[in-house]
C-alpha cells in the first residue's frame, strides 16, 4: 500500500510544474509593457529627429558659409581688376575716345554711373543708404522693373538686362580683359590698329585700347593676320550693333576728330562691364547674378543660389 501511494505522488508533482511553467503575462502586465516600449521608443525618435535637425542646420550653415567665401572671393577678383586699360591707373573724360555709335551705351561722363571711364560704379536701393534701416519681407521679392526703385535711377538698358529685385544695390565694374595683348608698329592709324598675334580678336568685339595716355574704344570691323600682326579696322562693323560712329580717325567732329597717338606702350583687349546684382534663381529662390554687357547684347549668369540681398559701400582712396 505505501509502494502504490509512492507511485502516485510523482505524477502529481510533475503536472504541478508543468502547469506552472505555462502561465503567462496578465493584461496589467503586458499594458505596462507597452506603455514602457512606448515611452523608449518616443526617447528614440526624439533623439533621431534632434540629430537628424542638428545635421540640417549644420550643413544649411556649411552652405552658407561657402557660399558667402565664394561671393566674397568672386567679386574680389572682379572689383581687383576694375579700372585696368593698361599702364595708366586713371584716365581723365578729355583723355578717352569712344567711338561707338551712341556711346553704345558707354557714355563717357565723370557722375554717370554707366560711363566707361567709371571703373566701379552702382546702383544703391532705395532706403538702404548707410544710417537707414530696411526690413526684409518674409516672401522672396520679385524683379523689377522701375528704374526709381534705385538711386540714381537705373539704367532702362541695365532693368532690362538685369530683371534686379528692389531693396538690393547693383555694382558694375569696367576693365580690359585678360585677352590683352600688345600693338605691333606701325600701331595705329586713321584706319587701323595693329595688334601682335596670337590673339583672339574677331569682328563685331567691342574693345578697348589704352596706354600711359590716352584710352580708344571702338567695335571691330575687320580682323586680318600675317606676319606676326593682326591688322583691325573699325568701319561700320556690317551693322552690327552697336556699330563705330566714323570708320576714319581724327577727321570731322567729336569724337571722330580724335585721333590719339598709340605705341608700343599700347594694350588692346576686350571691353568688359560686369553688372553684380540680385534676381530670382531658377528655382525662384533669390541669387547672385552676372550680367557681362559686350557688343551691344548681353549674358546673364546665375551665380550663388540664396543670396538674399547685396548691400555695397564705397571707399574713397
Amino acid at each position: 500500500m505505501t509502494q502504490f501511494l509512492s507511485m502516485t505522488a510523482r505524477p502529481r508533482a510533475r503536472m504541478s510544474a508543468t502547469r506552472n511553467r505555462m502561465h503567462g503575462f496578465s493584461l496589467v502586465e503586458l499594458m505596462i509593457a507597452l506603455v514602457i516600449s512606448s515611452i523608449l521608443l518616443i526617447g528614440i525618435m526624439q533623439i533621431f529627429i534632434s540629430s537628424r535637425d542638428s545635421y540640417k542646420l549644420d550643413e544649411g550653415l556649411s552652405r552658407m558659409q561657402e557660399s558667402g567665401r565664394f561671393a566674397a572671393s568672386f567679386l574680389e577678383r572682379e572689383i581687383r581688376m576694375a579700372g585696368n586699360v593698361g599702364c595708366r591707373g586713371r584716365i581723365k573724360v578729355g583723355n578717352v575716345a569712344n567711338y561707338l555709335t551712341g556711346g553704345g551705351g558707354i557714355v563717357i561722363a565723370d557722375d554717370d554711373p554707366t560711363s566707361a571711364n567709371v571703373a566701379v560704379a552702382g546702383f544703391d536701393a532705395v532706403g538702404t543708404a548707410p544710417g537707414s534701416s530696411y526690413t526684409l519681407t518674409s516672401s522672396h521679392p520679385t524683379n523689377s522693373a522701375t528704374a526709381t526703385n534705385w538711386g540714381p535711377s537705373l539704367d532702362m538698358a541695365l532693368v532690362t538686362a538685369t530683371g534686379a529685385v528692389p531693396g538690393s544695390d547693383i555694382i558694375v565694374v569696367r576693365y580690359m580683359g585678360s585677352d590683352a595683348v600688345p600693338l605691333a608698329p606701325p600701331y595705329s592709324n586713321g584706319t587701323r590698329v595693329y595688334a601682335t598675334t596670337p590673339n583672339t580678336f574677331a569682328e563685331q568685339q567691342v574693345v578697348i585700347m589704352g596706354n600711359c595716355s590716352n584710352v580708344a574704344i571702338f567695335q571691330i570691323d575687320t580682323v586680318a593676320s600675317a606676319g606676326g600682326v593682326t591688322a583691325i579696322t573699325h568701319g561700320n562693323t556690317n551693322g552690327i550693333a552697336p556699330g563705330n560712329v566714323c570708320a576714319t580717325w581724327g577727321a570731322g567732329t567729336l569724337p571722330c576728330a580724335k585721333n590719339f597717338t598709340f605705341d608700343a606702350q599700347t594694350t588692346i583687349g576686350s571691353m568688359m562691364t560686369s553688372v553684380f546684382y540680385v534676381a530670382a534663381g531658377a528655382d525662384g529662390t533669390p541669387s547672385l547674378w552676372r550680367t557681362s554687357l559686350a557688343n551691344g547684347g548681353n549674358t546673364a549668369e546665375e551665380l550663388i543660389s540664396g543670396v538674399e540681398n547685396m548691400q555695397v559701400v564705397y571707399g574713397i582712396d
